[in-house]
């Protein structure tokens, strides 16, 4: 493949969710494996980030087809320590991890799942509805990983529009620990805070939007994969309905691979508040595989969506 200047942002589509994404990660394979051993080496992991807002829903999280086609694409050249990630909006990692049959790929690929709402955190800052700094704790494993995968679904969203593979990283970084004191009382007892800065992000249209984008350099993905086999339309994240589309997009730049699936998705990525800030451009992107005009399929957005535009 001839060098670009440009990101390359691999579509593909076809019948089966894994061969999508096995195809689509193949052809841009050696790349991939060259950034691998320059950013991982021998003492590094890498890190994979599914996408559960909740965990009593298929459609509204990563499919775990999706990872295991990644996984088994990792093991044919890589041997190293792979973490399986994810901090829950609503419910438990690992009550995700059961009822979305991720437990078995544990012994499968010997990798670790872990549950980000437990991991030690690092500050990182936001904004609040203010405009004014907010300081907010990311996962200290995802932040500090040498190499982050992102594997997600294509969805509309309640609070910024789409979400797709920025949004995973950067939201689903961000800790929801300990209990929620019922009163002063328990709060006392407990002597364990209650912080939950995925909620603490939400702070009107402008903020949440420019806190992601801010959000995006300390939690990029180097390897984005969007599940585009069945998305989700109107209310989405969690109780939207199902669309299909069966492609995969795959890119080593995120805030490609989103501009696309924005697109696709029948969006202005201009429309949408954090690519705005990321100055993300369709033309500034080299596609290469499925034509894109086969793939396109307009979603319905949210019942907010005016709403959630006034980030503008």
């Amino acid at each position: 493949m001839a060098k670009s200047e440009k990101p390359v942002v691999v579509l593909v589509k076809g019948d089966d969710r894994a061969k999508n994404i096995k195809n689509a990660l193949g052809k841009i394979s050696e790349q991939i494996k060259l950034d691998i051993a320059k950013k991982v080496g021998k003492k590094g992991y890498i890190f994979i980030k599914p996408n559960f807002v909740t965990t009593r829903r298929q459609l509204a999280a990563t499919h775990p087809d999706a990872v295991r086609a990644v996984l088994k694409y990792l093991r044919s050249f890589y041997e190293g320590e792979i973490i399986v990630g994810e901090g829950a909006s609503i419910g438990n990692a690992f009550e995700g991890y059961k009822n979305y049959n991720y437990l078995p790929l544990e012994k499968e690929f010997n990798v670790r799942l872990m549950d980000l709402n437990h991991d030690n955190g690092i500050i990182a800052e936001g904004f609040n509805k203010n405009l004014k700094p907010l300081k907010l704790q990311i996962a200290k494993t995802l932040a500090l990983a040498p190499y982050r995968i992102s594997i997600n679904p294509m969805k509309t969203h309640d609070s910024v529009i789409v979400t797709l593979s920025i949004k995973n990283m950067a939201v689903g970084s961000l800790i929801k620990s300990g209990f929620r004191p019922l009163n002063i009382a328990s709060k006392i007892i407990l002597r364990r805070p209650f912080h939950d800065y995925k909620s603490a992000i939400h702070q009107g249209p402008k903020a949440t939007n420019k806190t992601i984008a801010k959000l995006y350099e300390k939690t990029k993905a180097d390897l984005a994969v969007i599940d585009g086999f069945v998305g989700m339309e109107r209310n989405g994240p969690v109780g939207g309905e199902p669309v299909e589309l069966k492609i995969a997009i795959v890119s080593q730049d995120s805030l490609a691979a989103d501009t696309l699936g924005v697109h696709l998705m029948g969006f202005n990525p201009q429309d949408i508040g954090y690519l705005h800030y990321l100055r993300a451009d369709l033309k500034n992107i080299t596609i290469i595989g499925e034509r894109v005009e086969n793939c396109r399929k307009k979603f319905r957005p949210h019942d907010t969506y005016i709403q959630q535009s006034h980030w503008k």
